[in-house]
């Protein structure tokens, strides 16, 4: 602030920023405009200034907030976007082998189920996207959690993204795993890492699924492909 101020008496020029000052009845930093004016004489020396500080601290948190939330807003869309990939590519291909294949009631059945499940699937992240809500900054959406067997959700993701992407995936897993899981949430986070997998991984060699328990009340869920490793710099910034 002081060279700014010394830079505009020197050269005697009008000046304009943003700055913070504490404020004496609770000790609040306090965002203000402040504007400093020249006022000259007959023979355009400076004989005196005159300035006003604005406290726009309120307007400014807001602008703040309201660019928080629009950049957690497109960064929702790209993940949305991205995640719908996978429901709406398998609900089309098991449209194209019903056409193929939907003589036998049993197969007809079992691909109809599919499309259902996936069309609910994209539906259901279509609404948590419209849900304004939730997407308040550092507000995670919530997980609906329902008893049902991990292995069977892991299984049935598996075997779908295998339509998608061939037979490139080799699974580890209990015959049975019963709990309490987010099956939608599960879903998501497995064809998330196998799309990846499948997407920077060595073309020529298997992506491994291993589901293991490990304790009463601890599960691990690893998805391994080979290929080039991520490198240290992007590992930092992974997960953003």
């Amino acid at each position: 602030t002081r060279p700014r101020l010394r830079a505009a008496v020197e050269r005697g020029e009008d000046f304009f920023m943003e700055q913070r000052f504490r404020r004496g009845s609770d000790g609040q930093y306090r965002w203000h405009l402040v504007r400093g004016v020249a006022v000259r004489d007959g023979e355009g020396r400076v004989v005196k200034w005159i300035g006003a500080n604005a406290d726009i601290h309120d307007q400014k948190t807001l602008t703040v907030r309201l660019e928080e939330e629009r950049e957690l807003r497109e960064r929702f869309v790209a993940t949305l976007t991205h995640d719908l990939r996978t429901p709406l590519t398998t609900a089309r291909l098991n449209a194209d082998m019903l056409v193929r294949r939907g003589g036998d009631p049993a197969t007809l059945y079992k691909l109809t189920a599919r499309i259902s499940d996936n069309i609910d699937r994209a539906d259901q992240m279509i609404r948590d996207l419209l849900d304004a809500n939730r997407l308040r900054a550092g507000e995670p959406l919530p997980l609906e959690l329902s008893a049902c067997d991990a292995s069977a959700v892991v299984r049935e993701a598996l075997e779908e993204l295998s339509l998608v992407h061939g037979d490139r995936f080799e699974l580890h897993a209990p015959e049975a795993l019963p709990g309490h899981w987010s099956q939608s949430g599960l879903r998501r986070i497995l064809e998330n890492l196998c799309n990846n997998a499948i997407k920077y991984g060595a073309r020529d060699r298997p992506v491994s699924v291993r589901l293991t328990q490990q304790g009463p009340l601890t599960v691990s869920l690893a998805v391994h492909n080979w290929g080039q490793p991520i490198t240290p710099e992007d590992q930092k910034i992974l997960f953003q």
